[in-house]
């Protein structure tokens, strides 16, 4: 359609319905669609394409045709450029023929890890949020019929911390000659295995109240070797005397991201 065609059927509609619909639509769809709307949906875009591997892959090769990728990885070709070409409308990726690279507007998606951190863990609260109205009419409880995914919680807030928050309490640590430090909500032990490759001399333990996240950080410690400097556990921050024997020799403690958790001032008001 071009120019003309469409003043004249802006007109048309105008004189038919009158200037307030269009107005209504107008500002429905940029307040609505566009600011709310639209990036719910890019949002799980981005996160689907992080999760398979498409963005390692970019970042690896600078460009990747869809057609290998999605041979390679067993993956639908048709869903996988549909989602490609939804980041290309909107500037985020670059795109020659079936293949992909990443536009100027979409480098801050591999520049650093923390927005890949962010968006691991809005995937991790994606169950969460689905059951919202559930939630809200409690017909179901948060902690017994349905729980955040803890695996890409523990990861996301790991690849959130790791550029920033974790060099500060590093220097705290080592400043303070700390020889065995706690996190309480550990995660996947993130920080732990930051922390003893700044701080060679250092022993350390965590605790956290996803069994998953601790089973992915325990097979992380024993890839890397640094399951005899680090012990990880899977246990309530509330009940953290259970593990009196597992915290002997401790000497500093940390955490990130849990005092909003521990300080429910419902269920535990001495928080």
């Amino acid at each position: 359609m071009n120019e003309s065609t469409k003043t004249i059927s802006a007109l048309r509609t105008v004189q038919r319905l009158g200037p307030g619909p269009l107005r209504a639509m107008r500002k429905a769809r940029q307040q609505g669609w566009e600011a709310l709307i639209s990036p719910h949906f890019m949002t799980r875009v981005i996160q689907t394409l992080y999760r398979v591997g498409f963005f390692d892959a970019i970042a690896k090769q600078n460009k990747v045709n869809a057609e290998t990728f999605a041979s390679e990885h067993n993956l639908d070709l048709p869903l996988l450029i549909g989602l490609c070409d939804a980041l290309y409308e909107r500037k985020f990726l670059a795109k020659d023929g079936s293949s992909y690279s990443i536009a100027p507007h979409g480098q801050f998606l591999l520049e650093t890890d923390l927005v890949r951190g962010w968006f691991e863990l809005a995937y991790g609260y994606e169950n969460v949020l689905n059951q919202m109205e559930p939630l809200l009419r409690k017909e179901v409880v948060y902690g017994k019929d349905l729980v955040r995914e803890g695996r890409a919680v523990a990861v996301g807030s790991g690849l959130a911390s790791m550029g920033f928050y974790f060099p500060l309490v590093a220097d705290i640590v080592k400043r303070a000659g700390y020889r065995r430090v706690l996190d309480i909500g550990c995660g996947d032990g993130t920080f732990l295995r930051d922390l003893c490759a700044r701080i060679p001399s250092l022993e350390c333990v965590g605790v956290d109240l996803s069994p998953a996240a601790v089973e992915a950080g325990n097979e992380q410690l024993a890839a890397t070797g640094l399951d005899r400097r680090i012990r990880l556990y899977a246990g309530d921050a509330m009940e953290i005397g259970k593990l009196k024997n597992e915290l002997k020799g401790v000497d500093g403690a940390a955490t990130f991201f849990v005092l909003h958790e521990l300080c429910d001032q419902k269920e535990n008001p001495r928080a």
